[in-house]
C-alpha cells in the first residue's frame, strides 16, 4: 500500500483482505478490478475489510474517497 494514499488515509492496512466495495461483493481480483471501474475521482465509497489480530479475523469499515491515478 502506498503511503498517501486515499486507503492509507482511510486507514486499511497491508494486508487487510477486502471484501466489499460499497454493494459489490470481493471474492476475487477480478471483483476488486470491476467494483473500482465502477467509481468515479472524488467518490466516497464504503469498504470492508478483514483484518487479523491475535484472535482471529475481525470484520472493519471504511469509508474511502476516490483519488486520481498518478
Amino acid at each position: 500500500m502506498e503511503k498517501e494514499s486515499p486507503a492509507f488515509y482511510a486507514g486499511l492496512s497491508a494486508y487487510d483482505v477486502i471484501t466489499m466495495v460499497n454493494e459489490n461483493k470481493i471474492i476475487a481480483m477480478s471483483d476488486y478490478i470491476n467494483a473500482l471501474s465502477l467509481l468515479e475521482t472524488g467518490q466516497e465509497v464504503t469498504v470492508k475489510a478483514l483484518r487479523k489480530g491475535a484472535e482471529g479475523y475481525a470484520e472493519i469499515e471504511f469509508t474511502v474517497e476516490i483519488g486520481e491515478l498518478e
